[in-house]
């Protein structure tokens, strides 16, 4: 808070400096402490760059301020792809990884009962499915399926 207010004090000097000195049209805003303080952070008060280097064009040119926020989020895109793909790969390599003990889990286990306690389980694997529905049938066998 003791830097903030040594900020505010250095801005309202400044502020009313310039505004006696050159007497231009449209003030700078010299706020009291207090208002400053409950300005949220997206307010054009913040965005004093043109007093403090009136020759840079990242300060001044709106066309160069568009370019670098232009910049910016095409930078966050790329960082949120790279994110992207990086899970991707993760979740690829730990269904390769799962994958074995999937199908073992489904050989191994006939769970099919029905008590109140139980869930039926069946992954249903290439094999498993084609074998239940395009092997032919015989005829004894539709009441199984």
């Amino acid at each position: 808070m003791k830097l903030m207010k040594a900020k505010w004090t250095a801005y309202t000097f400044r502020a009313n400096n310039y505004n006696s000195t050159f007497s231009p049209e449209i003030e700078l805003a010299t706020p009291c402490f207090e208002e400053v303080q409950e300005l949220e952070m997206d307010e054009p008060f913040w965005t004093i760059g043109s007093l403090d280097h009136p020759g840079e064009p990242w300060a001044t040119n709106l066309n160069t301020q568009k370019g670098i926020q232009a910049y910016l989020h095409i930078s966050h895109c790329h960082d949120e792809m790279t994110q992207i793909s990086r899970e991707a790969r993760q979740a690829v390599k730990l269904a390769i990884q799962q994958t074995p003990k999937l199908l073992m889990l489904s050989d191994n286990s006939q769970l099919g009962t029905s008590s109140s306690n139980q869930f039926q389980f069946d992954v249903i694997t290439e094999k498993s499915f084609k074998q239940k529905y395009t092997e032919p049938m015989s005829p004894h066998s539709c009441n199984n399926a």
